[in-house]
C-alpha cells in the first residue's frame, strides 16, 4: 500500500508530433493537461497565477526546476515544477511539469523521487504524449527520502556553513552554479525555513525568475546568470519592505471566516509592518483585494470590511458605500442599527448586520492586548478615521459620509473605527488647531507669520473665516451656523474620552465655536485640571455651562413654577395679592424661557435665581395667608388608593397562565427592551439589554436575587409544570401588579404588547417604558457624577 502518492498535472497545449518524433504546439487550451487529478487545488492554481513558479532561460535537456511549499484555505501542497522549452510555428514558450503531493513536509520526497530518475535517464520534463498516472510512493521509500533530507541537514549544521548562511541573510540566498545538487538545495531551503518560521521555497538550475524576492535558495544555471541574480538578491535584501502573499492571502481568508483572529492579524500587521516603506505597498495590496474579490464572492462585506481596515482610503468609497450605515437623516441611526424596511431591503439590512458582527469580533481581539502587539492596524485605523473626517468636511453632499455616520464610526460599541479616535488623532487635531493659533493671534504692527507653521488636516477653512479671523482681529464672533465642527464636538465627549484631557479641551473647543456653549461635564473636568483657556478661549465664564440636565432642569423648573402658581393663587384669597402673585411668576417664567436663549449674562443671573426668587414668593403667600382670619384651612385627608395593593391568588394564577400568551408580558417586555436599545436618547450610554433588565427589576421593585433570565429557561424547559410556574413567576406578577398599583393603573400584574406605546400613554407598557428610560439615564449620570 503507497504511503504518499505523487500527482502531476502539465501546461495544456493542442500539440502535433514532428517526423524527428519530437513536437510542437498549435496553441495553449488554456486548460492543464495530462493531470492525475480531477481537480488541480486552488491554492496551487493561485500561486502559479502569482508568478511563484514562473522563470525563463533554460534548455530541453537540462530544466529549471522550482520547489516550493503552497499554502491552502484548507490545505497545504508541497510542490515541484520542471520547466522547459516548447515550440510552436513561430516562437519559443514555457511549458511546465508539475509534481505535488499534500502536506507540507512532502517536498523531500517528490525531489527524491525526481532524484532517482535523474540518476537513471533524465529528469522527467513536460511531453503531451506521455500517458500520465498517480506516482504511489510505498512506505520504505518515504522512510529513505525523509532519512536523505535529515541527513543532509545534519551536515549543514556545521559552523563553516552556519556562517556562511549568516554572511548572505537575510534571503534570498544565491548559491554559486552546480555547487549543490537538487537534494542538497531542498536541504538548505528547508532549514532557512525552520529557523526563519516560513514556508520552504527554492529554484534549481535557473537563468532568470520572475519574482527571485519570493525565494529562499536560488542556484542559477551559469555565471552570468549569479552574477545578475546575486545583485538582484542584494537589492531584495535592503529594507524594501514586500509582501508575502501567500500568508497575506490566507491570513485574509482565514479572518473572513473568523478563524484563528489573533494568529491571522498578527500576520496582516507584520506584513503592514514590512511594507512601511515600500512605494508600491498600496499597489501590491490592492492588487491582492482584487484578486481575492474574485475568489471570495460568497463573503464579500467581510473582505470590504478587511480592505477597509488594510487601505483606509477604501473605507469611504468602498466599505460605507455598501453598508447603507446612513439612509435618512430623520430616522435615527440606534444600537441596533435598523432602519425601517421601507428605506432598506431585507437583504441590505443582512449586508449591516454581518458587517458589525464582523467588526466586533475583529475589534475585541485588538482590544485584547497592548497597542503594540497591532500597532500598525492601529494607526491604518487612525489613518481611515481622519480621512473619514476629512472626505466629511471637503464633500458636504456625500451619499456615504454624513454626521451620524461619523458619530457612528466613533461613538458604536461595535465599530473597529472607533479605535481610530484615539490619542494619535486627538493630538493631530490639537497640532492644527495650535499651529492656527500661532498664526491668527492678534500681532503688533509688522510682526510676521511664521511661513513654517502648517496645517496637516484640511478641514479648517470655515473655522477660519468663520472664528479665527474674528480672533485675530480681536472681534467677537458668531457661532458657525450648522457647523460641522460639532460633529467634532460630540466624537470628542465621547465617554470612553472622559479621562482624557486633551480630548475634553477639543470637545469644549469645538462646542465653544459652533454653538457658543460648553457642557457641564466637559467644563468641570477641565476646571479639576485647572484649564481655563483652550487655543485662544477662555472657558471660565458661567454662561459657557450648559449640560445634559439643562432640558430636565427647564422641566423642573417650569414644573414647581405652575405648581407654586397654582397653589398660590388657591391659598390667596385676596384679589390683589393673587395679581400680584400672578405678575410675579410670569415674569420669572418669561426670565427663565429668555434665558434659555439668549443666553445674556444678567438674565443668566436671574434665571439662577428665579427658582429662589419663586420659592420666596410661595412662602410669602403662605405668610400672608396665614395672618389672615379670612381662610379656613381644611385639615388633610389620608391619601387612599383606588385598587388594592394585595394581588389575589386567582389573580396570580392568571398573570402566570397569560405571561407566555402572544403579545402578553412576556413579548411586552422583550418589545421594551428593544425599544429602549433603540431609542436614541440613550444612544451612547453603551445600554446594553442587562442594564434594561436590572432597571427594569428596579422600577417593579423585584428583588435583585430573582434572575429574570432563570425565570425564562425555567418556563421553557418545563411548559406543563404549572405549580413550578406560579412558583417561580408568582415573584414577578406580584411586583408588576404593586407598580401597576402605585401608578394607578389597571392592576392585574399583566402587561399588554402595544405596538405604539406612545399613543397609549396610560398603559402598563408606556408608563413602564419611560420609567426604565429614566433609571438607565440617571444611573448613567450618576455614575458620570462619581
Amino acid at each position: 500500500m503507497a504511503d504518499c502518492i505523487i500527482h502531476e498535472f502539465s501546461t495544456g497545449i493542442e500539440p502535433d508530433k514532428t517526423s524527428d518524433g519530437y513536437w510542437y504546439s498549435r496553441g495553449f487550451t488554456g486548460r492543464w493537461m495530462n493531470s492525475t487529478l480531477d481537480r488541480v487545488p486552488d491554492a496551487v492554481e493561485r500561486a502559479i497565477k502569482n508568478s511563484e513558479f514562473e522563470t525563463k532561460g533554460y534548455s530541453r535537456t537540462h530544466p529549471a526546476i522550482i520547489g516550493r511549499v503552497v499554502r491552502g484555505y484548507h490545505d497545504d501542497w508541497s510542490v515541484v515544477a520542471v520547466a522547459t522549452l516548447g515550440k510552436d510555428e513561430s516562437r519559443s514558450f514555457t511549458t511546465f511539469r508539475y509534481f505535488l503531493c499534500e502536506g507540507k513536509d512532502n517536498l523531500c520526497i517528490i525531489v527524491g523521487w525526481l532524484n532517482d530518475r535523474g540518476k537513471n535517464k533524465t529528469i522527467p520534463t513536460f511531453d503531451p504524449f506521455y500517458k500520465t498516472e498517480p506516482i504511489e510512493i510505498h512506505r520504505e521509500t518515504v522512510r529513505n527520502y525523509r532519512h536523505d533530507s535529515e541527513r543532509i541537514s545534519t551536515q549543514l549544521n556545521n559552523k563553516e556553513f552556519i556562517d556562511w548562511l549568516e554572511r548572505n541573510s537575510p534571503p534570498p540566498i544565491t548559491v554559486t552554479p552546480k555547487k549543490y545538487p537538487l537534494l542538497a538545495i531542498d536541504g538548505i531551503a528547508t532549514k532557512i525555513a525552520r529557523d526563519n518560521n516560513s514556508l520552504v521555497s527554492w529554484s534549481y538550475n535557473v537563468e532568470a525568475l520572475e519574482r527571485p524576492d519570493l525565494f529562499l535558495v536560488i542556484q542559477p544555471a551559469s555565471h552570468e546568470a549569479y552574477s545578475r541574480m546575486n545583485t538582484s538578491a542584494r537589492i531584495s535584501r535592503l529594507p524594501v519592505p514586500r509582501t508575502n502573499e501567500p500568508d497575506f492571502k490566507l491570513a485574509i481568508q482565514s479572518l473572513m471566516k473568523s478563524e484563528n483572529l489573533y494568529d491571522n492579524l498578527r500576520i496582516i500587521n507584520d506584513t503592514l509592518e514590512r511594507l512601511e516603506k515600500n512605494d508600491r505597498a498600496k499597489e501590491e495590496l490592492s492588487n491582492i483585494f482584487e484578486e481575492l474579490s474574485i475568489i471570495a464572492s460568497h463573503s464579500p462585506i467581510e473582505l470590504l470590511t478587511l480592505k477597509a481596515l488594510v487601505l483606509p482610503e477604501t473605507l469611504a468609497t468602498e466599505y460605507l458605500s455598501s453598508i447603507h450605515l446612513d439612509i435618512d437623516e430623520k430616522f435615527p441611526l440606534n444600537l441596533l442599527n435598523q432602519p425601517p424596511l421601507n428605506l432598506l431591503s431585507q437583504h441590505q439590512n443582512d449586508i449591516r448586520k454581518k458587517s458589525l458582527d464582523f467588526q466586533s469580533k475583529l475589534r475585541k481581539k485588538i482590544e485584547e492586548v497592548d497597542r503594540e502587539f497591532f500597532s500598525q492596524l492601529h494607526f491604518k485605523l487612525r489613518e481611515g478615521f481622519s480621512i473619514i473626517i476629512e472626505e466629511f468636511f471637503k464633500n458636504p453632499v456625500s451619499k456615504n459620509i454624513s454626521s451620524r455616520t461619523l458619530i457612528w464610526l466613533a461613538n458604536a460599541p461595535e465599530s473597529l473605527w472607533q479605535l481610530g479616535c484615539d490619542e494619535g488623532l486627538l493630538k493631530k487635531v490639537s497640532n492644527d488647531l495650535s499651529n492656527l493659533y500661532v498664526i491668527y493671534q492678534p500681532r503688533k504692527k509688522g510682526e510676521s507669520i511664521p511661513t513654517e507653521i502648517k496645517t496637516e488636516m484640511r478641514i479648517w477653512d470655515d473655522l477660519i473665516k468663520g472664528y479665527w479671523q474674528y480672533f485675530k482681529d480681536k472681534k467677537d464672533f458668531k457661532p458657525l451656523a450648522n457647523s460641522k465642527y460639532k460633529t467634532l464636538a460630540i466624537i470628542f465627549s465621547n465617554k470612553k474620552l472622559a479621562n482624557s484631557l486633551l480630548a475634553n479641551q477639543l470637545a469644549a473647543f469645538f462646542y465653544k465655536v459652533s454653538t457658543r456653549n460648553i457642557p457641564r461635564e466637559i467644563l468641570e473636568r477641565l476646571q479639576n485640571e485647572r484649564v481655563y483657556q483652550v487655543f485662544g478661549i477662555n472657558i471660565t465664564n458661567a454662561i459657557e455651562i450648559i449640560g445634559k440636565t439643562s432640558q430636565i432642569e427647564l422641566f423642573i423648573n417650569l414644573f414647581l413654577y405652575s405648581l407654586g402658581s397654582l397653589v398660590g393663587i388657591r391659598i390667596i384669597d385676596n384679589l390683589w395679592q393673587r395679581v400680584v402673585f400672578i405678575l410675579v411668576a410670569t415674569i420669572l417664567v418669561s426670565v427663565y424661557l429668555i434665558g434659555e436663549q439668549k443666553q445674556s449674562r444678567i438674565i443668566y443671573f436671574f434665571k439662577n435665581i428665579s427658582l429662589s426668587l419663586m420659592l420666596f414668593a410661595f412662602i410669602l403667600g403662605n405668610l400672608i395667608v396665614n395672618d389672615s382670619p379670612n381662610i379656613v384651612q381644611k385639615p388633610p385627608q389620608a391619601f387612599q388608593s383606588p385598587v388594592s395593593r394585595d394581588i389575589t391568588e386567582s389573580q396570580i394564577v392568571q398573570a402566570v397562565e397569560t405571561f407566555t400568551e402572544p403579545n402578553k408580558t412576556r413579548d411586552a417586555i422583550g418589545k421594551i427592551t428593544e425599544n429602549l436599545l433603540q431609542d436614541n436618547e440613550l444612544y451612547g450610554y453603551g445600554v446594553q439589554e442587562r442594564d434594561i433588565i436590572s432597571a427594569f427589576k428596579d422600577v417593579v421593585g423585584l428583588q435583585t436575587s430573582v434572575s429574570y433570565a432563570g425565570i425564562l429557561k425555567y418556563i421553557e424547559q418545563n411548559p406543563k409544570n404549572k405549580k413550578g410556574r406560579i412558583q417561580n413567576l408568582k415573584p414577578l406578577v406580584t411586583s408588576i401588579y404593586k407598580y401597576q398599583a402605585s401608578k394607578k393603573i389597571k392592576a392585574d400584574g399583566v402587561i399588554d404588547l402595544i405596538d405604539k406605546p406612545d399613543k397609549n400613554p396610560k398603559s402598563t407598557m408606556q408608563v413602564l417604558q419611560e420609567d426604565i428610560k429614566a433609571k438607565l439615564m440617571n444611573n448613567e449620570n450618576k455614575t458620570n457624577e462619581q
